[in-house]
Parts: C-alpha cells; structure tokens; sequence
C-alpha cells in the first residue's frame, strides 16, 4: 500500500452556530461589498505536500451556498464573537478592512494571471 492510499478520508465535523465566511460582491473588477455565509460544518482534508515529504491538512468551510473560488482561496471568517480573521491568521477590523483585503487579493490575482499570460506569449513567439 502506497502512502496515498493511507491516505484518510475528509472529515466533516459541524460548526458551532455564528461562524460565516465573507463572499466578496463584484462590479467591474471592483469589489464593493460583502454578504456573510453562515458556516454549517468544517471540512477537514489530509494530502501530500507536493514533494511527497510531509502530510499536511487543509479546513475549509461548508456552506449552504457555495462560494466563490476566490472567497475559497482568500477565505475570511467571521467567529462567533465577531472577530473577522483571514486564511493566514490576519485579523481585519471591520467590513471595510474586508473588502480592502479582498480588493488587493483580486489586483494580486490579476497582476500574476497577466504575467503567466505574458510570459506564455513570449515562449510561443520564442518557438
């Protein structure tokens, strides 16, 4: 049996009452608002690093609806207590802070897809 297979299956274990996740509202590249998902469960995965060496785990949120990808790979939480955390443990002060961090995210995200862009044209023109 190969180390992926003893891989374990997801769990799912159910969220205390008043976490939610922040869903970024969208309008022309902009981002100029936030709804709140309530989190009903926590999904938690085990995987491979990528050179194989170590076994890390990954939380994600359960809504009832989906979120976006983006709100997935930027994921801010809103803890019971009102405490708004992003994935990498920063804490933001209030929903203005929220949409801030997700604007820089998205400028981020479209800066690295232009120059993944760039940088495939400049091979494709190299061949």
């Amino acid at each position: 049996m190969s180390r992926l297979d003893a891989r374990p299956r997801p769990q799912i274990i159910a969220a205390r009452p008043g976490y939610a996740v922040a869903e970024p509202i969208e309008d022309n590249d902009r981002i100029v608002g936030i709804e709140w998902e309530l989190v009903i469960a926590w999904r938690i995965e085990q995987r491979l690093r990528e050179l194989g060496d170590e076994w890390i785990e990954s939380v994600s949120a359960i809504t009832l609806q989906n979120v976006s990808s983006r709100a997935q790979r930027h994921a801010v939480i809103r803890y019971p207590d009102g405490n708004i955390v992003t994935l990498y443990d920063r804490r933001l002060a209030d929903e203005k802070a929220v949409i801030e961090y997700f604007q820089h995210e998205y400028e981020s995200d479209e800066a690295a897809r232009l120059k993944r862009q760039t940088k495939a044209a400049e091979q494709a023109k190299a061949t």
